[in-house]
């Protein structure tokens, strides 16, 4: 019977596909933790990037809408202090690495790739919205 062979084929091949997935990694300092709780951590680093990201957006859309003339030297300030608020974010995230339950690579890689490509997807955005609200900026 063909689907009875594709079935017992099927129920192998998730077998083995299941082993393999739960095979625990080594390679990153031997100490046998799980590829989840890398991926878990990278998550965690990359939800912590985003976050950083995103309220590293609103400080430069408040600085960008300044009325009083102070427009370009807000935001040149506050691009000084969207560096060293990630520099503190990934600060954070290596001072923490002995209290969280994370594998420390996992999430710092995490976290950096979320405070650049947060940083240049909130700025994209916020320039879309601003072309939106004015459409006299547009070149």
């Amino acid at each position: 019977d063909k689907q009875a062979a594709a079935c017992y084929i099927y129920s192998v091949a998730h077998h083995l596909l299941a082993r393999e997935i739960a095979f625990k990694i080594t390679a990153f300092g031997g100490d046998g933790m799980r590829a989840g709780m890398y991926l878990l951590g990278g998550l965690a680093g990359l939800a912590f990037g985003l976050a950083v990201s995103y309220c590293n957006m609103l400080l430069t859309k408040r600085a960008v809408k300044k009325k009083d003339g102070s427009g370009v030297n807000a935001v040149m300030s506050t691009n000084v202090l969207r560096q060293l608020i990630n520099i503190a974010a990934l600060a954070v995230v290596f001072l923490l690495r002995n209290v969280v339950p994370l594998p420390f690579y996992g999430t710092i890689i995490g976290a950096a790739i979320g405070l650049s490509a947060g940083s240049v997807l909130f700025i994209w955005l916020l320039t879309k919205q601003m072309e939106r609200d004015d459409p006299a900026s547009r070149r």
